[in-house]
């Protein structure tokens, strides 16, 4: 039985008989030089996708908040506002559709004899 060759991008060793252990750098840097990307770029990896580092979390680091965070005063004053604008809305808003018929049969009229005119050249 003859065994295929090795289509890895891993490298084995050749010449010492000693076994090199894959760590996730040299499985990364190994993938960069066969795909030629940068080190730093894995293939099918995103910005911001979580990547296989090879250690465990730290959860005893508390999380950094990516912004400043509301004070309480600053929460009561926006729902404030946005109860402000919400009276506001409700108030402006009848539920009564305004009927301009009258005024559109005018604006059709006059419309349709200024492009009668119009077309005919006057």
């Amino acid at each position: 039985m003859v065994l295929p060759e090795q289509t890895s991008a891993v490298p084995t060793p050749q010449s010492s008989g000693e076994p090199v252990a894959a760590t996730p750098e040299t499985v990364t840097a190994a993938v960069a030089a066969a795909t030629d990307e940068k080190p730093n770029e894995v293939a099918g990896e995103t910005q911001g996708a979580p990547r296989q580092t090879g250690q465990y979390p730290n959860l005893n680091i508390v999380p950094t908040a990516a912004a400043p965070q509301l004070t309480a005063a600053e929460k009561n004053a926006k729902l404030a506002e946005l109860e402000a604008a919400r009276k506001q809305a409700v108030q402006g808003a009848s539920g009564v559709p305004v009927s301009n018929d009258a005024k559109l049969k005018k604006l059709a009229k006059t419309h349709a004899e200024k492009v009668l005119k119009q077309i005919e050249g006057e």
